[in-house]
This record gives C-alpha cells, sequence and structure tokens, in this order.
C-alpha cells in the first residue's frame, strides 16, 4: 500500500540522502562482493525474460515455458521492531530459515523483498537455501527502497544506478533470482508527469541491466508501483506515463487493491489498453483485522463464524487473478499477495511492540479498514525468532495454489 513510502528503514537504510547523494558502497562492502563472486561455484543456469506479456523461464538451456507467480511480499518484521534494512541477510538467517519451508509448504514459487542493503552484509546463503538446488525453489526479486524525488536528483540517481549495478553483478547469476524491482510504490502524481522523472528512473534500470550483463545473466527488471487509476480512461498512472517516456522494464508491477473483484473493476481490459507489456500484481490481498460492531479502534482476528468473508475475499481474487493469466489467454503473469507475516510497526499510533488498528476507513477491503500491521498470512507473537501462525487465508491460498 503507499504507506510503504514510510519505509525510511532508519539508519541500516542502504539510501540514506545527504546532500546532492546517496550513501556509497564501502570499500569493505565491495571487497565482500568481490570475494563472494569469486567463491561461487558452479550452479544451475536459469533465465527469466520478456516475450510479448509473458514471462518466460529457462533452465540449463532448456525450452522454455510460461512462468506464473505465485508470489508473497517478504518484510518479516519483528515486534518492537521496524523494518528490516536487508532481511535475506545472512545475519538474518533465524528468519528467513524460520520462512523458507513454509513458503514451500504454501505453494509459493516467487518472494519480493523492498530492501537488500549490500552495506548491512551478504544475502548468498539465502539465495542458496531458497533455490535449495531446484527442488521447490522460491524465486527472488530483489530491490533497493529509495523515495521517488530521488530520481529527480542527479547525485541520487548516481548512486541508486551504481547500487544496482552491484547488486545485479553480484548476485543476478544466482539461480535463485527472479530479477529486480526498481524501487516502490515510487509514482506520486507531481513525479510521474515530469519527463525527468523517468529519465532518472531509466538511468537507475540502466544500472540494474549493466550488473546482468556484467554476471551474463538475463533476469527481469521490473517495479512495483502504487495503482494510480482515478477513472479517468486517457491516463493510468503510472502506466500511461511510463509507456509515453520510454520506462526501460520488461515487466510493469502495480499494486492493486479494488475490491473483491479484479476483473469487475476492469483491471485486465485496462492493462490490455494501456500496454503490451508482461502485466504483474506487485501487491494484493487485504488486511486480516476484524473491527467488532464496526469499532474503529479496535481489532481482533476473524471469529470463526464470520472467517469465510475473509477467506473468499482472498480465494476469489486469487482465482481472479489466474483466470485471467496468459496461461489461460489472459493479461497478467501472476503477482505478490501482501504479505507473508504482519508488521507492528506500521500501525498510526506507532507502538511497535502492540498489535494495533489503523483504523483508517476502505470498504475495498472486507471488513472496511485498512489496517496497515495486519496484512499478514501469518500472525507473529513473542519469540526468538517471533512465531508465526498461519491464519485461514493461509490455507485457502494453498488449496488454490495447489491447483494452478
Amino acid at each position: 500500500m503507499d504507506k510503504l513510502a514510510r519505509r525510511i528503514f532508519a539508519a541500516s537504510a542502504v539510501l540514506s540522502l545527504t546532500g546532492c547523494g546517496l550513501q556509497p558502497a564501502t570499500p569493505a562492502a565491495q571487497s565482500l562482493e568481490q570475494s563472494i563472486s569469486r567463491r561461487t561455484p558452479a550452479v544451475d543456469k536459469t533465465e527469466f525474460f520478456a516475450n510479448g506479456r509473458n514471462i518466460r523461464f529457462t533452465r540449463n538451456g532448456g525450452a522454455a515455458t510460461n512462468f506464473f507467480i505465485k508470489g508473497v511480499d517478504y518484510a518479516p518484521s519483528p515486534i518492537c521492531s521496524g523494518s528490516i534494512g536487508n532481511p535475506l541477510g545472512n545475519n538474518e538467517s533465524a528468519l528467513w530459515q524460520r520462512d523458507l519451508p513454509q513458503l514451500r509448504n504454501l505453494g509459493a514459487n516467487a518472494v519480493k523483498v523492498y530492501n537488500v542493503d549490500l552495506n548491512v552484509g551478504p544475502i548468498d546463503r539465502f539465495l542458496t537455501a531458497a533455490y535449495n538446488g531446484g527442488n521447490q525453489p522460491v524465486y527472488v526479486v530483489l530491490s533497493i527502497f529509495f523515495p521517488g524525488a530521488a530520481a529527480l536528483n542527479s547525485g541520487a540517481v548516481a548512486d541508486l544506478a551504481n547500487q544496482y549495478k552491484r547488486l545485479a553483478s553480484t548476485y543476478g547469476a544466482s539461480p535463485a533470482v527472479l530479477g529486480f524491482s526498481i524501487g516502490s510504490e515510487v509514482n506520486a502524481d507531481n513525479l510521474v508527469t515530469q519527463p525527468a522523472f523517468w529519465q532518472g528512473m531509466n538511468a537507475i534500470a540502466d544500472g540494474a541491466r549493466q550488473g546482468l550483463q556484467q554476471a551474463g545473466a538475463r533476469k527481469i527488471i521490473t517495479t512495483s508501483m502504487v495503482d494510480g487509476y482515478n477513472g479517468d480512461t486517457k491516463i493510468w498512472n503510472p502506466i500511461s506515463y511510463g509507456e509515453q517516456y520510454g520506462f526501460k522494464i520488461d515487466a510493469w508491477g502495480i499494486n492493486v487493491y479494488r475490491g473483491k473483484s479484479f476483473a469487475r473493476a476492469n483491471l485486465w481490459t485496462q492493462a490490455q489498453q494501456y500496454t503490451t507489456k508482461p502485466f504483474l500484481l506487485g501487491e494484493w490481498g487485504a488486511p486480516e483485522a476484524y473491527h467488532p460492531n464496526g469499532d474503529p479502534n479496535k481489532a481482533v482476528e476473524w471469529p470463526a463464524g464470520k472467517v469465510a468473508t475473509m477467506t473468499d475475499y482472498i480465494s476469489g481474487l486469487d482465482k481472479d487473478l489466474y483466470q485471467n493469466s496468459t496461461a489461460n489467454g489472459g493479461v497478467n503473469s501472476g503477482g505478490f499477495i501482501f504479505e507473508w507475516s504482519d508488521e507492528w510497526w506500521k500501525a498510526e499510533k506507532g507502538d511497535n511492540c502492540s498489535h494495533l488498528p489503523n483504523g483508517v476507513v476502505n470498504k475495498n477491503f472486507p471488513d472496511g479498514f485498512n489496517d496497515e500491521g495486519w496484512y499478514g498470512l501469518n500472525s507473529i507473537a513473542v519469540g526468538n525468532p517471533n512465531v508465526l501462525t498461519q491464519r485461514p487465508a493461509f490455507a485457502t491460498l494453498q488449496i488454490d495454489w495447489s491447483t494452478q
């Protein structure tokens, strides 16, 4: 959701804006990346690429097939903590070792993360574990967080292009990597109408592409932008402007929250109309909170007698997504449900040690509220690492994905 613009990542952020640019990589971090590259053994080679409206996949030079993303947005945030600057890092292995088996159990074939900070440390162990020798691999879309205004700052653009180049050259050849997302929700209305914004975004995307060339890798370059459609039949922010100004990505990724039917909200018709590139959902889903008696200040888990309202909503959207995929003659290549586990820190009142509601009315969601800290397919409880409990939507999605 658009509150992801609040992901500043505090002191751990890779992109702390200072003066005309962003914090550059340290020599130690660059040396670490070079060391990782030298130590990388021969492994499977996977390629992901755009072909018409399809995302195609090949392994070790075999026949290419369409790849339908059954993905999850992955931003594990422990209780009493904000966002983790590098959730895939080797030093966060307790988190992702907890989660990878359950992602496979869910039937997910991909995750998307919002930030990889190479200054914090490497992610090679996660990538090895995620690929799992090609046995039920969980592919990953990597990204670097930055505010949209950075695309208008020449120094920031240069630093970001370098960051993406380093990220792609270091990890692009990993068989676990599906691709790279150029930022998240950077398409503010006052930015997308400026040609200079798209010039900056293209320079950043070029950095990722150069890194992939250095790595000898072929992976998707996409994005994860706010669904800015406002009813204007001629303009869909960001796709209208991105296509007009030649945004050099392989696939459009849009975060869509339009209610219980994508089709009835004309999403597929618009995707057909506005772009010929592959189209995926960078985010979709709904908060898992229930407000007794419609009280905006109280949020609890859905009661047993009412939980079908939530599970039917998720299942309906997922089936809509698959039925309108390119595999079935449609226009989309799947997407990432938001999200794996709750993020308590995102509640409006700012107490990241308490699971609070937001109480923001949004009739597109099953209970009529947008509770930012309640989107998880899993709830979290105190533990080291936090203890996950699967919500009913987890089992619902598991059943649906088993047939897709």
